[in-house]
């Protein structure tokens, strides 16, 4: 468990919020493609795993 305090874990926040904005541009990317577009497909995929690495450093930082 990490017991670091908020103002010590600035890179854990800076990187979560860096990941989020990418998945919000990634969103925006998606919804304008074509539903079964090969593009649209492996964004989707990527989005993926965007999200599992934002939950897990959310998992790590506690």
């Amino acid at each position: 468990m990490n017991n670091a305090l908020p103002l010590f874990s600035w890179q854990m926040t800076q990187e979560a919020s860096r990941l989020e904005e990418q998945r919000q541009a990634m969103k925006s990317r998606i919804n304008a493609l074509p539903r079964y577009s090969h593009k649209r497909i492996a964004l989707e995929v990527r989005m993926k795993q965007l999200t599992a690495s934002a939950l897990e450093l959310e998992a790590s930082n506690g």
